[in-house]
């Protein structure tokens, strides 16, 4: 398991990632444990207090949470600038007023994919 930075997360970090309490464990998150028959609402349900229990078990051990993420929130932002100036042409201002727009047009694709996802589900109700 690798970060998007490229750097490996701590090892504890990893057994929380794929539900494994075997300190030598070596495998990655698809090859610890076979795959459980749940259903699929018991299952996200799993993975839901799976992951917070990893992002607590995180802001347990890290003095400074904002520091911590600074680098992916760095990165995510940046993905913005690359996609609206991929040659680095325009100007740091309008390539900043691009990179914002670019951002809230994500965030409202994603906002639309929920709902229609959410319209879907209400209807096989």
């Amino acid at each position: 398991m690798v970060r998007g930075d490229g750097r490996t997360p701590p090892d504890w970090l990893i057994r929380l990632a794929h539900n494994c309490s075997d300190s030598a464990c070596t495998t990655d998150a698809e090859g610890c444990r076979p795959v459980s028959r749940r259903s699929d609402a018991a299952e996200r349900a799993r993975r839901v207090q799976q992951a917070r229990l990893a992002a607590h078990t995180l802001h347990a051990r890290v003095s400074d949470p904002v520091a911590h993420t600074l680098a992916a929130r760095t990165a995510f932002l940046s993905r913005f600038e690359r996609e609206v100036d991929p040659d680095g042409v325009l100007d740091p201002q309008e390539r900043a007023r691009r990179a914002a727009h670019a951002k809230k047009a994500y965030f409202l694709r994603l906002a639309l994919a929920s709902s229609k996802a959410r319209q879907k589900r209400n209807r096989a109700r």
